[in-house]
């Protein structure tokens, strides 16, 4: 594909972030470390947790660039033809750290639980079964519209492209643990205190040839999303629960560009073209299952403002 096509100014990337602030929000059952405090959770409560309907994406991604076809080798190009030759859209890339979790009991006594996720060793495709490898559905993924004045010997289209993500985690907010006190066991409650991670994307603006299936990067951008974020409780008198919730904000790229490209983009539409390795959201859910667990009879690093009590 790099030896057929060419491409032209102008080009266009842009970045809009929602007000990006890493917090952590706490529904019915479980926390959600977020990037958009606006994220309304309660339609990620259920089954699904990627795709849902209504939920609105706290980066989305707008780029365009004008492509040169070579009229030797497509003598006559429409767009509709383009669109049966070629893919136009994102790939973007992920790379993880371990995910570690903390959940304490209300004093020393009571223990605590600790769950660290495995994350990636290096950069996977960030997709879904529906998409792969890109990061929307076909239909509708590009748009081509011919491109005035055509450059003598090729047809002249602009291709736009845009999508939305809104990274985070669903964990447990409270779970059942055993404590050994006093020599008897019993069941406790522990309650979400930390959540440590940080998360690497590089959102690459790419086209694809599809009768090689060969990509080729024309503009892109990284970002990352970091958590250390730590929670205290406060019990009020009529037994609620007040949650404070500490840690880094963040912040989002403003925008991509066709210079950044380099080894880690070629990288990551080799991986795109070969379909491994892919982070789905079951590939996701499989590491989140399989992660270890670790329960300790006492806190050792217990703070008294964990966990503390209004008086009526």
């Amino acid at each position: 594909m790099t030896s057929q096509l060419e491409f032209d100014d102008p080009q266009f990337f842009d970045v809009i972030s929602l007000q990006p602030k890493a917090d952590v929000l706490f529904g019915e059952k479980f926390a959600f470390a977020v990037m958009d405090p606006a994220t309304d959770i309660s339609l990620l409560e259920g089954p699904a947790l990627f795709n849902v309907a209504g939920n609105r994406t706290s980066i989305n991604f707008h780029a365009s660039h004008v492509v040169l076809f070579p009229k030797k080798d497509f003598p006559a190009l429409s767009a509709p033809e383009l669109k049966t030759r070629f893919d136009f859209g994102f790939v973007q890339g992920i790379r993880q750290t371990t995910l570690v979790v903390q959940y304490w009991g209300e004093h020393r006594g009571h223990g605590r639980t600790i769950l660290a996720i495995n994350g990636s060793n290096g950069f996977e495709v960030d997709t879904t079964d529906a998409t792969k490898p890109f990061t929307t559905f076909a239909a509708g993924r590009f748009t081509a519209t011919p491109h005035l004045p055509q450059k003598a010997g090729f047809h002249a289209f602009k291709i736009g492209a845009k999508f939305g993500d809104g990274p985070l985690w669903r964990l447990r907010h409270t779970i059942d643990s055993k404590s050994n006190s006093s020599s008897a066991m019993m069941s406790v409650k522990h309650y979400i205190r930390s959540i440590s991670t940080e998360r690497y994307f590089v959102s690459i603006f790419c086209g694809r040839e599809k009768s090689t299936g060969d990509f080729t990067a024309i503009s892109a951008t990284e970002w990352q999303v970091v958590h250390r974020h730590t929670i205290d409780y406060t019990v009020k008198p009529d037994g609620s629960l007040a949650r404070a919730v500490s840690g880094p904000a963040g912040s989002f790229p403003k925008g991509g560009n066709p210079a950044s490209i380099g080894p880690v983009h070629k990288q990551i539409l080799a991986m795109a073209k070969a379909g491994a390795p892919l982070l789905t959201p079951v590939v996701l859910d499989n590491r989140v299952n399989a992660g270890d667990r670790s329960d300790e009879d006492t806190n050792p690093d217990f703070v008294d403002s964990f966990w503390t009590k209004q008086k009526r």
